[in-house]
């Protein structure tokens, strides 16, 4: 999957640091908590809004304590997709995106078809 996720994010053009050697997997390990990963996230949603109109937005955190937060924007973003990953949409939010979770909805987001 993590392959599969690498060439989706060459494929749209992204030049950031989670391409390097084990950045994304390290990123996922910490998923929320990381600054750096919520900021490859709020990059992919703006990459979204370019093709398609989407009410939810991500921003990045700046510290742990913001994860909460993301957490509920990406829930948001998530379940707006439609997404079918039910682990990730629906039960209490802030255990949908645990860290096995994550690569599933950096799967879906970077396979999703803008539109």
């Amino acid at each position: 999957m993590e392959t599969d996720i690498l060439e989706s994010l060459e494929d749209l053009s992204y030049k950031g640091p989670l391409l390097e050697d084990d950045t994304l997997s390290q990123a996922v390990s910490v998923g929320d908590s990381s600054p750096e990963f919520t900021k490859f996230c709020a990059w992919l949603v703006s990459e979204f809004r370019v093709f398609c109109k989407l009410e939810e937005d991500m921003q990045t955190t700046k510290s742990p304590c913001e994860a909460e937060e993301f957490q509920l924007e990406e829930s948001g973003l998530l379940g707006e997709m439609n997404s079918p990953y039910l682990s990730l949409t629906s039960g209490y939010v802030t255990k949908h995106l645990l860290q096995k979770n994550w690569h599933e909805a950096l799967y879906y987001c970077c396979r999703k078809q803008p539109g």
